[in-house]
C-alpha cells in the first residue's frame, strides 16, 4: 500500500485541496494515479485539467493497476481536459477572468458532480503552468477562483 508522501499541505473548505511537488514525472503519475483510483473506489467521477505528458503518465500509471484510462473517458467516470487550452480560454491580459472561469471551469464541474453522491476529484495543472511561466498574480488570481 502506496503511504501518502510527505509535503502535501492540505487546506480544509468546502474541499479538501492538496498542494504535492514532484521530483520526476514518474512520481507525479503515480501520486495522481493513486489519488484517482481512491476516487473511483468510492464510486465518484474524475476530472485530470493536465498537459499531454502528465497524462501519458498518469495513464500509465492506471495501466498499471488493471485500470484503463480510455474505458474511464468511455464510461463518463473521467474527464479529461488540456489544460494549454483551458487557460486560454480562461485568461484576459494574463488574468483569469471569474466570467470565464465559473463558464468553462464551473459549468463543467458542477455537471460532473450533478446526480453523485460521492466527491468529484480533481488533479489540475492550471496553477502551475502560470507559476512555471512567472505569473504569479495570474496564479494566485486563478487559485482563490478555484
Amino acid at each position: 500500500m502506496m503511504q501518502e508522501p510527505e509535503g502535501i499541505f492540505r487546506v480544509g473548505a468546502s474541499s479538501d485541496h492538496s498542494v504535492q511537488l514532484f521530483d520526476t514525472p514518474e512520481s507525479l503519475g503515480e501520486a495522481v494515479a493513486s489519488f484517482l483510483a481512491e476516487g473511483l473506489e468510492g464510486g465518484g467521477r474524475l476530472l485530470v485539467a493536465a498537459r499531454a505528458a502528465s497524462v501519458w503518465e498518469v495513464s500509465r500509471a492506471l495501466a498499471d493497476r488493471g485500470i484503463s484510462m480510455s474505458e474511464l473517458v468511455t464510461s463518463g467516470r473521467l474527464t479529461v481536459v488540456d489544460a494549454h487550452a483551458t487557460l486560454r480560454a480562461l485568461l484576459r491580459d494574463e488574468r483569469p477572468e471569474r466570467a470565464l472561469f465559473e463558464a468553462h471551469v464551473g459549468d463543467l464541474v458542477a455537471r460532473l458532480s450533478a446526480g453523485s453522491p460521492a466527491p468529484l476529484r480533481i488533479y489540475g495543472e492550471l496553477v502551475e503552468i502560470l507559476a512555471e511561466e512567472g505569473n504569479f498574480a495570474g496564479a494566485a488570481a486563478l487559485e482563490d477562483l478555484w
